[in-house]
């Protein structure tokens, strides 16, 4: 069996994206589905603590990009529904663009991969240093 980081698992989708094979993408999906059915059965929670991570996921430090966003704003260091809706809009497109290019070939899978986890990285609320 074999571990990655989660964070490098980002980049799966994009190499999957330039592969021209439908066997590779099959396979990757086969391959996270026994991963997360693992994780549930080992955990009793979907990928391995996937669950207690998301509910991180209301904190927000003063110095992310949409808490600087929603002081500009004048609604406080704690981002607005509204402007933490557009940040991760937003990167959900820049993602979605560079994973379209990819597929098309005008793109180097890591490079777009880098691009989207830029945009993931600015429209989070909660960044920490490791």
């Amino acid at each position: 069996m074999v571990g990655v980081n989660a964070s490098a698992g980002v980049a799966v989708p994009f190499i999957l994206a330039a592969r021209r094979s439908r066997v590779a993408a099959l396979g990757a999906a086969a391959g996270l589905a026994v991963v997360v059915g693992a994780g549930w059965a080992l955990f009793a929670s979907p990928a391995a603590g996937l669950g207690a991570t998301l509910a991180d996921a209301r904190h927000v430090t003063k110095l992310s990009v949409p808490g600087l966003a929603s002081r500009a704003l004048g609604r406080g260091a704690v981002p607005a529904t509204g402007v933490r809706l557009a940040f991760e809009g937003a990167a959900a497109l820049v993602a979605g663009r560079q994973l379209w290019r990819v597929a098309r070939g005008a793109a180097e899978p890591l490079d777009a991969a880098g691009w989207a986890t830029l945009a993931v990285l600015a429209a989070s609320t909660w960044l920490l240093p490791w």
